[in-house]
């Protein structure tokens, strides 16, 4: 099976009505959110936040590894992660706006990347470089911001 999450807050030109939905519990500070599984998306979990406002995100797809991190499995052309270059396929996500996600549930993630439009969120990723003998850090801040991405190019 193949499970990964996407926390793109993107405008999807197609929607699934029949798509399951499941919530995820979250720390009381934290938006809970929807997480939309379908097989149209390969059990990608597409985050929508509970209410009538429309998340944003950043376009990044992650994907638990064996050991339970999760590592950036795709970049959604189009969003803030993709524009920013900065974030490679492979990377580790270390810790969301100086949190440490390890032991951390996906959604409880999810709630952490998307957010308002315009909001910032500072990401600790970890690289292995080709070659290199152990991993480095990579820090980026994102603004999260709604986009569009068609499915047919993923």
């Amino acid at each position: 099976m193949n499970n990964f999450f996407a926390c793109c807050g993107r405008m999807d030109k197609k929607k699934d009505s029949e798509s399951s939905i499941a919530s995820f519990t979250t720390p009381e500070h934290i938006k809970p959110v929807l997480c939309r599984d379908t097989s149209e998306t390969n059990n990608e979990c597409n985050v929508e936040t509970s209410g009538s406002q429309r998340p944003c995100g950043l376009g990044i797809a992650f994907k638990p590894n064996s050991r339970g991190a999760f590592v950036v499995k795709r970049i959604i052309p189009g969003g803030p992660a993709d524009n920013s270059g900065s974030i490679q396929v492979g990377d580790l996500l270390h810790s969301v706006n100086d949190l440490y996600v390890a032991g951390m549930n996906k959604g409880d993630i999810a709630s952490l990347l998307v957010g308002p439009e315009g909001s910032r969120v500072h990401l600790k990723l970890v690289r292995q470089p080709a070659g290199a003998t152990s991993p480095s850090f990579v820090d980026v801040t994102l603004e999260r911001r709604k986009f569009e991405s068609d499915r047919r190019d993923e």
